[in-house]
């Protein structure tokens, strides 16, 4: 069953001036560059946990601050919990946002001060602050830690008390841009808890993302988009993604016992595989070929005509990252998950890098 979408936004557009220097000191402006967000229409049902990924200057940051009326459009329209971005006042009542920007907060008081200050700026009455106040301390985890100075806070206590922050107000949607940026990896995994488990499940608040993370969007979301230069490529579940062509399931065959030279043999027999650990001298063999039943039955009479003894047969789906890496560079070809297999790379595996 459909739920009514609680943002809605068609034909979005943002132009940022293009500052130019000539001669010298003298400087003209222009709007003709690239649009930050060009033509994007989307809908986000309510309930839903939605992500945006993509890399630095993709768009999503700029989409997130057209939504929340942090800035003006250039062309387009979008309604958020069914006001449209022109009812500033009623849509900044109705919304939350956390980000990894900390210089909002005032680094002289302590992070229940901070907080009163802002339930101050919501107009929420003096007799109710204390009691919301200390529900999202303790919600948080910041009880102990409420009367401390807000500049003695580690990285990951201002990233939670951002998310308090952002609650004050008990918005039914809620924007996360780069939410997890600079915590660690016990701190990251208690707020995906937080922000799936209480926050989208048990409250029922929307949530729109942005990350970076495709492990993070992977384990989060219900949907995602991906942006690449102000536009939307895709869009859907990741089951929705993995369905599309050339990204079709794939299954992964160990065999031992096998002859010399048989990843020619699967070669001319299959028309293309991947093969993931080849030992000739010992027997053994491991690839991954094309998830269809026709395919399969050939690499499995291959292997038995070769005279060689199947160990293991699994079905391996396709990653987010590859998926992610072949529709933002589609001349590559989409790779598959080999997480037992191989040497470990430099860096995070699903981390977007930047352009």
């Amino acid at each position: 069953m459909k739920l009514p979408s609680v943002i809605k936004i068609s034909g979005l557009t943002k132009y940022y001036p293009e500052t130019r220097r000539k001669w010298g000191l003298f400087t003209c402006t222009s709007s003709r560059n690239r649009p930050a967000v060009d033509n994007i229409s989307l809908e986000i049902e309510q309930g839903q946990f939605f992500g945006l990924l993509g890399q630095n200057g993709a768009g999503k940051t700029t989409l997130i601050k057209m939504l929340s009326t942090l800035i003006t459009p250039t062309s387009g329209k979008a309604e958020v919990n069914g006001y449209p971005l022109r009812k500033e006042a009623a849509i900044k009542r109705s919304i939350g946002i956390v980000s990894g920007d900390e210089r909002s907060f005032f680094w002289r008081l302590t992070g229940r001060q901070n907080l009163e200050f802002f339930a101050a700026l919501y107009g929420i009455k003096s007799g109710r602050t204390t009691s919301r106040v200390e529900y999202l301390l303790e919600l948080i985890g910041l009880t102990d830690a409420g009367d401390e100075i807000f500049r003695s806070y580690s990285t990951g206590m201002k990233q939670q008390l951002s998310i308090a922050r952002a609650l004050i107000n008990e918005p039914p949607v809620l924007f996360l841009d780069e939410p997890t940026k600079g915590l660690d990896p016990l701190a990251l995994k208690r707020v995906h808890e937080f922000f799936k488990v209480q926050l989208n499940k048990k409250k029922g608040i929307t949530i729109l993302m942005t990350t970076h993370r495709l492990d993070e969007a992977e384990k989060l979301c219900d949907r995602i988009a991906i942006m690449h230069q102000g536009r939307i490529l895709t869009e859907g579940t990741i089951a929705d993604l993995r369905r599309a062509p050339g990204f079709g399931d794939r299954y992964q065959i160990t065999a031992i016992d096998v002859r010399r030279n048989i990843a020619g043999r699967i070669e001319r027999s299959l028309g293309g595989f991947e093969t993931v650990f080849l030992d000739e001298d010992s027997g053994m063999i491991k690839f991954e070929i094309a998830g269809d039943g026709e395919n399969l039955g050939k690499a499995v009479d291959l292997i038995r005509a070769d005279g060689g003894v199947l160990i293991d047969i699994r079905h391996v789906a396709v990653s987010l990252e590859s998926i992610y890496e072949s529709i933002i560079y589609p001349r590559r070809q989409p790779a598959t998950e080999s997480p037992e297999i191989g040497e470990a790379t430099e860096g995070d595996p699903h981390q977007v890098k930047d352009a």
